[in-house]
């Protein structure tokens, strides 16, 4: 059985409130990763350092890196080129870690060496007053995962079976910080595309998805942080709809999922619903992005709703 090593990577913007606890957490692990890569994305606070000081008295090869703000994708990617390690474990500045977390990505590669995607399950913690209505609609991600895993017995560790992509289409349920992948698969380096500033991450889980065989691990690895820095308002609710329509046409233009028609069919059902979804956030921009978002519902509804259009116009005046 090779011998793997798993790098932790740490992209940071204005995280000067939450970088230490992330970096303890990695800290905590009763595996210890081989080498810790935080990014800072342009940050104007003292998140590098903070992270330079703490990198001090790690006991882990620890590397602080700088650059200009150029978002997630792209600082992710810089820590990936910059790794030596065979796999990269993500992890963002303002969630963390469970003790056992890198043990048990560790244990899922040795039992499924050739897997192109590990993920553990995930808990929320809420540090402002969330709306009921995002409280409710936030999915049980563990339970989706669930759904698409190839074993029904009380397994920690499930491989997933194929239904999997199709149901990455519509909608990611794999969290960031509980994710593990080669750092190159086929020769080639596994990085983000660093054109998409939402949902980079759903994109990559997707190719990921189409190259190979995923796998669940069935406890919760990492702790998903929500404060008001990542809540949703109806502005940020218009620009994560845009962003996911730019995903589903570049998986779409990238022919990823030329081997796989059921999930090639699925995709074209949900860029004519995410057209429509766009199109009712829209009014929030104005009228060139409602202008915009007909013009792309009328590209892909498959039956559109023509009364759609001019309620979208009359949301402007709201």
């Amino acid at each position: 059985m090779s011998k793997i090593s798993i790098a932790v990577v740490i992209p940071a913007f204005n995280a000067e409130h939450f970088i230490v606890r992330a970096l303890d957490s990695v800290l905590r692990q009763t595996h210890l990763p081989d080498e810790l890569l935080v990014v800072d994305d342009g940050s104007t606070d003292q998140t590098a350092e903070l992270a330079r000081s703490h990198a001090v008295a790690q006991s882990i090869p620890t590397r602080v890196l700088q650059q200009e703000n150029s978002g997630l994708a792209a600082t992710r990617n810089l820590a990936i080129r910059s790794a030596v390690s065979t796999h990269i474990a993500l992890l963002d500045a303002d969630d963390e870690f469970e003790p056992e977390h890198i043990e048990f990505l560790h244990l899922a590669q040795q039992q499924f060496p050739a897997a192109t995607l590990y993920f553990s399950a995930m808990r929320r913690e809420f540090h402002v007053t969330a709306p009921d209505s995002e409280r409710v609609s936030l999915p049980d991600f563990r339970l989706l995962a669930l759904r698409h895993c190839s074993s029904s017995d009380a397994a920690t560790v499930r491989p997933m079976n194929s239904s999997i992509l199709s149901a990455l289409l519509g909608g990611n349920f794999i969290p960031t910080s509980g994710a593990m992948f080669p750092r190159s698969i086929g020769g080639s380096l596994t990085l983000h595309d660093d054109s998409l500033r939402f949902a980079e991450d759903r994109e990559l889980f997707v190719r990921l998805a189409a190259l190979g065989q995923l796998i669940f691990i069935d406890r919760v690895g990492c702790i998903i942080h929500r404060h008001a820095g990542n809540m949703s308002g109806p502005r940020k609710q218009y620009s994560q709809a845009l962003a996911v329509l730019k995903v589903l046409e570049m998986i779409r233009n990238k022919n990823i999922l030329a081997l796989d028609p059921a999930a090639g069919s699925r995709l074209q059902e949900l860029l004519s619903n995410q057209s429509e979804v766009l199109l009712y956030f829209a009014p929030t921009q104005g009228f060139s992005a409602t202008v915009a978002a007909c013009r792309t519902y009328l590209r892909y509804a498959r039956h559109p709703k023509i009364h759609l259009m001019p309620k979208a116009f009359l949301r402007l005046l709201a």
